[in-house]
């Protein structure tokens, strides 16, 4: 009797899953960003609690250092990116993971006002630069299904750690935030350590020099002449410069057009959560007339589907082509199901799974995301082409949450939720129509 098709799937993907648990060079990458993830979204929760106390629970004081939270992304990552990218991408996740733990340590040392916006930022700075370091190393060490997989466990234990830094406050109450950050410290050294393991594999290249060829994806033969000659120029010449990389890398993205449709695509995604995220408190109180406990369960709900959708992704990802169509299907499939939360009304079983099944859509639709950034983009590139692709996404989110509030008042939640369901749905029939390549046959 022959194995039912999703029950095949599921264990394919379970091994996948296994075989990068196995490696030990890719294991203990998970393992860093898992510490490396907990430790830096507990820290930065709370500097938040810390922040709001000192300066008289003023919420501009909490909104400043939200948004000095997402600076580094769109202000360093592309520069540092750059600069790291011809290092050993090992070490570099081991320093930043040793400069991530000194600064976590201050605040147990009894710094306190201006200086929680420096921690801040800087925790979040160097977080900006590892996570383009650790997706351009992800492909060095795994392929296909199993970069899928690579990738899906990334995306898992972060989710885990924002879970987990949820009773990260109650903590602090019976242990003291000082000896909360030396733990906390203790957490990031050892996500260091496993960053930094396995130093003389990792530096590697799996494919040659560029995943961006004719042998892998067939391009137009001018876009492939000219990203030759951006490659040739920049990337194996002797000289190392900066600017030359960034400019490598954004002519890559404009003039590579499914890697510029991905670029448009995350643009627009980030947009929709910037406007999302902030409102989600509102919508719960004013459309679903519920108390604060339900907007906790809501969030619960939204990272439980973030699991789900990275786990289910494992399942679908085999080949760049196929990616794609599951990258544009998973963001039909949120921007549908979101619109069916924006109506649900007063039902909130409805609303609850509705958002559960837009948390899974997005879940699948990043981590692929992450995967075509990867595979279109060359290895020697590879760190700026995805800094560069964070950064617009960081300014998407920034726009969207600079105008919720104004659209909130003007149009009210339930409208602009209805907006951002539009809005996904057509960014998802943007993907499908932009996005498709033809995979040459080698």
């Amino acid at each position: 009797m022959e194995m039912p098709v999703g029950v095949k799937a599921s264990l394919e993907a379970l091994s996948n899953v296994h075989c990068v648990l196995k490696r030990c060079s890719t294991f203990t990458l998970v393992l860093g960003t898992l510490f490396g993830s907990v430790s830096s979204t507990a820290s930065i929760v709370i500097l938040t609690v810390y922040v709001y106390a000192s300066y008289d629970s003023s919420p501009y004081a909490v909104s400043a250092l939200f948004v000095i939270g997402f600076l580094p992304n769109l202000l360093i990552a592309p520069l540092a990116s750059a600069l790291t990218e011809r290092r050993n991408p090992r070490i570099t996740l081991g320093l930043l993971g040793i400069i991530r733990s000194i600064v976590m340590l201050l605040p147990a040392v009894g710094v306190d006002g201006h200086w929680y916006f420096a921690i801040a930022f800087s925790i979040t700075a160097t977080n900006s630069v590892s996570k383009p370091c650790r997706y351009a190393l992800a492909p060095l060490l795994a392929s296909g299904r199993h970069l899928v997989a690579l990738n899906s466990l990334f995306m898992v234990m972060t989710t885990v750690a924002g879970v987990a830094s949820g009773s990260v406050v109650r903590l602090a109450d019976i242990l003291g935030g000082s000896l909360l950050f030396v733990i906390l410290t203790l957490v990031s050294a050892m996500g260091a350590g496993f960053d930094a393991a396995y130093v003389h594999n990792s530096f590697v290249h799996r494919a040659s020099t560029s995943n961006l060829s004719t042998e892998k994806i067939a391009l137009s033969t001018d876009i492939a002449k000219d990203v030759s000659e951006v490659y040739d120029s920049t990337i194996k010449s002797n000289e190392y410069g900066l600017l030359k990389r960034l400019r490598a890398g954004r002519y890559l993205i404009f003039n590579t057009p499914p890697l510029f449709a991905l670029t448009i695509s995350t643009f627009l995604l980030w947009v929709c959560l910037g406007v999302q995220e902030p409102l989600l408190i509102v919508f719960v109180d004013k459309v679903l007339h519920a108390s604060h406990a339900t907007y906790g369960y809501m969030i619960s709900i939204g990272s439980l589907g973030g699991v789900f959708g990275a786990l289910f992704s494992v399942m679908v990802g085999e080949s760049v082509s196929r990616a794609i169509h599951s990258f544009s299907c998973g963001m039909l499939l949120a921007g549908a199901s979101f619109l069916v939360f924006a109506v649900s009304g007063d039902n909130r079983m409805f609303a609850f799974v509705s958002f559960f099944i837009f948390s899974v859509s997005y879940g699948i639709s990043n981590v692929f995301d992450e995967y075509l950034e990867q595979e279109l983009s060359p290895a020697g590139l590879r760190a700026t082409v995805i800094s560069i692709i964070g950064s617009i996404g960081t300014l998407g989110y920034l726009l969207g949450t600079l105008s919720s509030g104004y659209g909130s008042n003007g149009l009210g939640p339930r409208n602009i939720f209805i907006g951002i369901g539009i809005l996904l749905i057509s960014t998802g029939m943007y993907s499908t129509f932009k996005m498709p390549i033809r995979e040459a046959r080698v």
